[in-house]
């Protein structure tokens, strides 16, 4: 069985916006149009999601992210200048924070967001190699 197939909805939305390297506050979207799409009576974009259900998701979102971290697939950076490398990997300090801050969360169009990235490992990186041997 694929690693793709063992993951919940909540954690492959987490793990395709991490392989993307981009920011955390596109993974609940992400979730949204993943599980909404292609489902009878949706178009194929999803539903626009609401920034209150978003809020409301944030805490089951904080625990798959914290355990993916724990697993060694992801970590979170938080670049000022946008670019991966500039920055090491948040400490689990830093990590605690993030998770709980709807800033990083919740994709705000006036640019009141807290820009962190979420980057998948070399040790997921492995995990798929080896799967696919």
């Amino acid at each position: 069985m694929a690693i793709w197939d063992e993951l919940t909805a909540e954690q492959y939305s987490v793990m395709v916006i991490a392989l993307e390297a981009t920011y955390l506050n596109n993974v609940i979207y992400y979730y949204n149009f993943h599980v909404n799409r292609g489902r009878p009576g949706h178009e194929v974009v999803a539903p626009a999601i609401s920034s209150q259900t978003v809020r409301s998701l944030i805490p089951r979102f904080a625990e798959v992210t914290a355990d993916l971290i724990e697993r060694g697939w992801v970590e979170l950076r938080e670049p000022y200048s946008g670019v991966w490398e500039d920055v090491p990997p948040m400490i689990a300090e830093q990590i605690a924070e993030v998770l709980v801050d709807a800033k990083a969360w919740i994709w705000d169009e006036d640019g009141d967001n807290r820009m962190v990235l979420i980057g998948s490992t070399d040790r997921f990186g492995a995990l798929l190699q080896a799967q696919s041997r």
